[in-house]
């Protein structure tokens, strides 16, 4: 609907290298943002740091609220934060519970979304971490 591309296999490739380097084991959360996405990291780092969200634990955040323009979802691609242990679960059982789709339907964000919640990973929410998100989405129907 946003003229997006379907690029879930081009991203589970990226996330496969990421597993398979491991460094992402050595940090708190891990970001990933999209090549055209500006993000200040000590002031993402010290937004992070205020919310009691504990990253021990499977986490990732909710960076939109979707219903401003009537998407199901509340997570979208730009700026993703997962905790380690979220990582660890998408590493551990990823490949088997969250399939790539043969034909696509969804970006990588609502496929990303969809994986975290099969592997009963716990969004926390913060709509601040993506600021002017889609403000010029259109509504969907």
């Amino acid at each position: 609907p946003w003229h997006a591309w379907y690029n879930v296999p081009l991203f589970v490739r990226a996330w496969n290298a990421v597993l398979f380097y491991g460094r992402y084991s050595k940090y708190d959360w891990i970001v990933k943002m999209d090549a055209d996405t500006v993000v200040h990291a000590a002031a993402l780092r010290e937004k992070l740091s205020f919310h009691s969200a504990d990253p021990s634990q499977a986490i990732y955040w909710e960076n939109f609220n979707g219903s401003t323009i009537n998407i199901p979802f509340n997570f979208l691609g730009p700026l993703e934060v997962f905790s380690g242990q979220a990582v660890d679960e998408f590493a551990k059982r990823g490949a088997h519970t969250c399939l790539v789709p043969d034909v696509q339907v969804q970006g990588e964000d609502a496929w990303m979304d969809a994986c975290m919640k099969e592997l009963h990973v716990k969004p926390e929410t913060d709509f601040s971490l993506l600021r002017n998100a889609c403000t010029e989405c259109p509504k969907m129907p």
